[in-house]
């Protein structure tokens, strides 16, 4: 009987206590259901992260993984309703995106290794261009007298006592031979005569036009001189008065022959077609000058196998 009591006694403390505590106790299972909540969110968030980079890295693939989260989050009856030829929208996009870059990747990975097998030095042919640019003229127009004598300035000749660049009054139409002073070096130009010297410079024509200034309404006069430098080469070229440091029609052209981690150079400037040069097993011939676009043809010998190589060389954009 004691035994009966004790447990009936047992129930009614554990009854009170139920409700008594029971505020805390749904608190506590409240809490419990909201973390499983997150860590479900968590998991599908991560599922589906892995479904969109799946996706991104191939357009099959991609494939595969959602309809295998189509049949792990709906049952096998709702897929089997969903058409065979229909895809998600999400897939058909990424796979024609995929299908649209591939073309233009394969094209721009061609491209840029066209461009390193020409940049790089250890290429086959073994020369490169390193400098293709007009050359400075060595003379300056500075005034006339008529249209018959001009003074021109020596732009490479620079009297240091007197701080300026000699002067020198020419002729045209006459050639002129260079005489240099055994002090001081300074040239001094006299007419061309038989027997002499080959002649330096020439003033071919020259002429006056008069110009106005927009901005004023004001003119003045401008003269225009064709000159030929035999020295420098190349065919005669305009000079103005106007120009402080006019440019020649001759080109400075100077290539690198590499052969290994060796480098020769060599000056192409001045050089005509035909012109022969090389070495080291290999002779290249000069076939084409193209100015405008500053580009060389070349023809390749290898000395050894006899064989011939054509390849069409182009300056940098910035001559080194």
């Amino acid at each position: 009987m004691k035994k009966v009591l004790f447990f009936i006694a047992l129930l009614w403390i554990s009854f009170m206590a139920f409700l008594i505590f029971r505020n805390q106790i749904n608190k506590v299972v409240d809490a419990s259901d909201k973390g499983t909540e997150k860590v479900v969110q968590k998991e599908s968030v991560s599922d589906i992260s892995s479904e969109v980079s799946s996706v991104k890295s191939s357009a099959t693939r991609s494939e595969v993984s959602e309809v295998g989260e189509i049949n792990k989050k709906e049952p096998i009856a709702l897929v089997t309703e969903i058409p065979e030829e229909k895809e998600p929208p999400s897939v058909k996009m990424i796979k024609e995106r995929i299908e649209r870059s591939e073309p233009m990747n394969e094209q721009n990975a061609s491209i840029q290794e066209s461009s390193r097998s020409l940049d790089n030095l250890d290429s086959p042919f073994g020369l490169i261009i390193t400098k293709f640019e007009r050359q400075p003229s060595r003379f300056r127009l500075v005034s006339w007298k008529g249209t018959k004598k001009v003074q021109i300035e020596d732009l490479e000749k620079y009297n240091a006592v007197e701080k300026t660049f000699p002067r020198h009054w020419i002729e045209v139409g006459i050639p002129y031979v260079e005489w240099l002073h055994p002090v001081s070096k300074l040239s001094t130009f006299k007419p061309y005569e038989t027997g002499n010297s080959k002649p330096r410079i020439q003033a071919i024509s020259f002429e006056i036009r008069r110009q106005v200034l927009s901005f004023s309404g004001t003119a003045r006069d401008v003269g225009f001189l064709i000159l030929k430098d035999t020295k420098l080469g190349g065919v005669p070229y305009e000079i103005t008065n106007e120009m402080k440091a006019p440019l020649s029609s001759s080109y400075a052209i100077h290539c690198q022959q590499h052969i290994g981690a060796n480098k020769y150079f060599h000056n192409l400037s001045g050089k005509r077609r035909g012109y022969k040069f090389g070495g080291w097993g290999y002779e290249y011939r000069i076939n084409h000058f193209n100015f405008p676009d500053r580009k060389i043809t070349v023809t390749r010998k290898d000395l050894k196998t006899r064989k011939l190589t054509q390849v069409i060389l182009s300056a940098p954009a910035f001559s080194i």
